[in-house]
């Protein structure tokens, strides 16, 4: 195979792709259509540019987009240039955690587990461009500073949802009127919505009404429609699979506003959920649930492809530094 002459190649200073075909990966069956194309992609990406094998004899690694261990241990799983800082990132997240359970992290190309850190860390190293591009994704001027950006964040369960919700990455940052504010984020990659498990205690706090701040939260933010608000929670369409996730990170940060119990007490909040514009599930199931929401819930939540936050990055983030790395995250998450 001859070298690659695609000019975003060239500025990443990618090696030549390999001579030789990389073995034929196992088709995993269980795959949904755009899940086996994001495979495929990640296989290729992990071959042509990683130049990295695979292990056919692994249970996830046969199908190609896993990582043998020791490039999934040499950080083969993210952006080079930022690799140093991203393992700091996850070392201080993940302090008491073994190696092997961050694999979703370190190996698995699939997951969204790994992606705040590509999207996120480099983002750290410019914070004034951070607060205009976010600025920009909240369609608001109201962020005059980004005061941290933390990647697995959840506020004291007693003081918000009493329960595990968890930001993918939050963004604290002082409003121009001096107040704090914050933008929970939500990264999915090839997933699409997931169902209760039987006798979770997830389902006893939602269909059984076991955990009250979720009704209490609900009803008081002010973001959902009175039709919504109408039925019990357990019949409300906001628990139903595809909208679940979005919901609860939606109002645990209504939770944290004004809590001044909390370690980051909020006067104002953005949910932000973050998909690829080839993940279906979520080009659906976005606007759907924006219909679901009073004029103050549409203001403080948005989905945004990849492909439209990358623009974004692409206006405020101009070095060539910065450049090489937003070519970086459309090589390797648009297909």
């Amino acid at each position: 195979m001859e070298e690659s002459s695609d000019p975003d190649m060239y500025k990443l200073k990618i090696n030549p792709w390999p001579s030789i075909e990389q073995p034929a990966p196992e088709e995993c069956k269980s795959d949904s259509e755009y899940k086996r194309k994001a495979r495929k992609h990640q296989s290729d990406f992990r071959w042509k540019v990683l130049h990295c094998g695979h292990d056919t004899n692994h249970r996830l690694g046969k199908y190609g987009a896993y990582l043998l261990w020791e490039d999934a241990m040499a950080g083969r799983n993210f952006y080079a240039p930022y690799w140093d800082k991203i393992q700091r990132a996850i070392t201080n997240r993940y302090h008491d955690s073994q190696s092997w359970e961050l694999a979703p992290i370190y190996a698995n190309m699939l997951r969204s587990e790994h992606i705040p850190f590509n999207f996120f860390v480099p983002m750290m190293d410019d914070l004034d461009a951070a607060a205009k591009a976010f600025n920009a994704l909240i369609q608001e001027e109201s962020i005059a500073q980004i005061i941290s950006i933390k990647i697995e964040y959840a506020p004291e369960k007693q003081f918000a949802l009493n329960d595990g919700t968890a930001f993918d990455t939050f963004v604290l940052y002082r409003h121009n009127d001096g107040s704090t504010g914050g933008i929970g984020i939500e990264i999915k990659y090839t997933e699409a919505g997931y169902p209760l498990k039987r006798g979770s205690k997830e389902e006893r706090d939602i269909m059984n009404g076991e955990n009250r701040q979720y009704i209490d939260i609900t009803h008081k933010c002010g973001y959902y429609t009175n039709e919504v608000l109408s039925l019990p929670l357990s019949q409300s369409p906001l628990v139903k699979n595809e909208f679940r996730q979005i919901w609860r990170n939606h109002i645990l940060g209504a939770s944290m506003m004004e809590n001044n119990n909390i370690e980051h007490p909020l006067k104002h909040f953005n949910s932000v959920t973050i998909y690829p514009n080839s993940n279906t599930h979520f080009t659906k199931t976005i606007p759907r649930y924006e219909q679901m929401l009073t004029d103050r819930g549409r203001k403080t939540f948005c989905g945004i492809t990849y492909e439209n936050f990358f623009k974004i990055l692409s206006k405020f983030y101009s070095s060539t530094d910065f450049c090489n790395w937003i070519v970086y995250l459309g090589l390797r998450y648009e297909f």
